[in-house]
């Protein structure tokens, strides 16, 4: 469920900007060592090859066919992983599991796709900038 609300509500867009380390090609783009690049991730949260319903809140976009979770790699990895992560995940968890054992929700009327979605970095859908 953290996944898909962290997917669904893309608070930041954006990556923070990365070096290029050395002459790369990528969608037949030349990219020189040394320029900076700004990965836009929100362009990968809502690709319909990833999702198949992207504009849908769908937690089941985290589950394989046995409903076990399933890791996509579009969250941090790497080298370029934060370093908070681990602590920024127990933390939601820790807050959203205390939550649920003190109140009881109800749902309200279906959020719509074509209905704002909330970000602190308003980008069009399905953009994708080179």
């Amino acid at each position: 469920m953290l996944h898909e609300v962290q997917r669904y509500m893309d608070l930041s867009p954006t990556s923070v900007p990365h070096k290029v380390i050395r002459d790369t090609e990528f969608y037949n783009y030349h990219i020189p060592e040394g320029t900076m690049v700004l990965p836009l991730l929100s362009s990968v949260l809502v690709d319909p090859k990833l999702f198949k319903n992207p504009d849908e809140f769908d937690p089941e976009n985290f589950l394989d066919e046995n409903g076990c979770f399933k890791k996509n790699g579009f969250f941090a990895f790497g080298v370029a992983v934060c370093l908070g992560e681990a602590l920024a995940r127990v933390d939601l968890f820790l807050f959203f599991t205390s939550l649920l054992q003190r109140f009881t929700f109800t749902g309200t009327k279906p959020f719509r796709g074509d209905q704002h979605r909330a970000s602190v970095l308003q980008l069009w859908p399905h953009a994708t900038f080179l």
